[in-house]
């Protein structure tokens, strides 16, 4: 993608540091607002304040060192993230997902939505706690970089869209935790990111019985312009948000994209990314209300 050219005090800022000779690359972080190709000061020094701000683990994050939480690629499907036993799920998908006609072509995740990962993630998104949502966003951001690379794709032609929030749930909780997660990732996987989608106010999925999430959603997110705000189309937009249950949100999310991007004439394929995917065993057992 074409990139505008910037000042030139900016050209030695690398981060993370790395050795001389080491070859680290430049991460690319697009401004807070309307999506950019090129990263702006302010995005840089949020990006830098952020990183040096996570300085030792938080407590959720550090319990994840001492247990097994990371998934095995091969039980896990590829194109939509479910758990499969070995030899289920190949590049067209698994026995629950390849006859659905599912809103992205394939998707990336950090592990089950549950015990130690289930609460950084409610430890990101309740109390505010954002060197938890770096962190969450730099593993999921390392994951997205080494699916993209598995297909032959450059990290840096990604484009990441963070699903959003309403601007009463960010006001509420203090945090948009999608938009941390989705800043982070970019900075971790040399990819770009930006706000392409808005979203008006409603009722809480977790509000509302699964069986109804997705009409809930319905026409609940709109798409920017995307050549208007983001230039030449990347090779892949990739949509993060935290957790995934019966896919309602992404599903509305990644299709009010692809409307927009219709309209602005992008032709890559869109791609799911979420820190925790709810097992399908314990999506029955959740009430409406339990997050």
């Amino acid at each position: 993608m074409a990139a505008r050219s910037e000042p030139k005090a900016e050209t030695n800022f690398v981060w993370p540091p790395v050795a001389p000779g080491d070859g680290g690359r430049e991460p690319v972080v697009a401004p807070v607002g309307p999506a950019s190709r090129t990263p702006g000061v302010l995005a840089k020094l949020v990006a830098q304040g952020e990183w040096a701000w996570v300085g030792s683990e938080p407590p959720a994050v550090d319990r994840l060192a001492g247990v097994r939480w990371r998934d095995a690629p091969e039980l896990v499907c590829p194109r939509c993230a479910g758990d499969v036993g070995l030899f289920e799920a190949d590049a067209d998908g698994c026995p629950a997902c390849r006859s659905r006609r599912l809103a992205w072509r394939e998707a990336v995740r950090l592990g089950p939505y549950a015990d130690e990962l289930r609460e950084c993630v409610l430890e990101l998104k309740f109390t505010r706690r954002r060197p938890t949502g770096v962190i969450l966003g730099r593993w999921l951001g390392e994951a997205i970089a080494a699916r993209l690379t598995d297909h032959g794709l450059p990290p840096n032609r990604a484009l990441i869209v963070p699903v959003p929030t309403t601007r009463r749930r960010r006001m509420a909780r203090g945090i948009d935790h999608s938009a941390v997660l989705a800043r982070s990732a970019a900075c971790a996987s040399g990819a770009a990111w930006g706000r392409l989608l808005t979203r008006r106010s409603g009722r809480p999925q977790t509000s509302v019985p699964a069986s109804r999430r997705l009409r809930n959603v319905a026409g609940a997110f709109k798409a920017r312009s995307a050549r208007a705000v983001a230039g030449e189309a990347p090779a892949v937009v990739v949509v993060v948000d935290d957790v995934r249950t019966t896919g309602a949100t992404m599903t509305a999310a990644c299709r009010a994209l692809r409307s927009g991007m219709r309209a602005a004439d992008w032709a890559c394929p869109v791609w799911s990314a979420v820190v925790g995917v709810t097992p399908a065993r314990d999506r029955a057992k959740r009430p409406a209300g339990k997050v």
